[in-house]
């Protein structure tokens, strides 16, 4: 996550255990470090497809068409656990970031009320390449067949 909202907010990658706090920059929701929500610039928390949350209790929502806060009574019954992924990001013009559910339905990260806690449970592992110069036989070495 950094949403393309986010560009000129201060952020730093997430670690694995610590708690989150949603913000609301703007039109826009975020996490953010809770030991900054205070600060007059708060520091945004970016997240990596496939990080996995635990949130501390039902997450609720804010109707941006309507304009309130309603708690998710739609989404209380898939749990709290949720996934960071993205979605449209050949658009510029929609928010990307969402919350998948195990059961595959997803929220946006844009229409989370703000001052409610998440755990990161765990982070995507990350890919290591390992290069290694091949092996070249030479000729004048035995076979495997020859040495048996």
């Amino acid at each position: 996550m950094c949403e393309f909202s986010l560009e000129h907010v201060t952020s730093r990658p997430a670690r694995k255990g610590e708690l989150l706090v949603t913000f609301q920059h703007g039109s826009q929701a975020s996490f953010i470090d809770p030991l900054t929500a205070k600060a007059p610039d708060p520091v945004a928390v970016c997240l990596q497809k496939g990080t996995q949350l635990v949130f501390d209790k039902i997450i609720e929502t804010f109707d941006v068409y309507a304009d309130n806060r309603q708690v998710s009574s739609d989404t209380d019954h898939l749990g709290l656990l949720v996934q960071f992924d993205q979605i449209n990001l050949d658009r510029k013009d929609v928010p990307h970031d969402i919350l998948r559910f195990p059961s595959g339905e997803y929220m946006l990260v844009s229409e989370l009320f703000p001052k409610q806690t998440a755990r990161v449970l765990q982070l995507p592992s990350s890919k290591i390449v390992v290069y290694r110069e091949p092996t070249v036989i030479s000729d004048s070495e035995p076979a495997l067949s020859e040495t048996l």
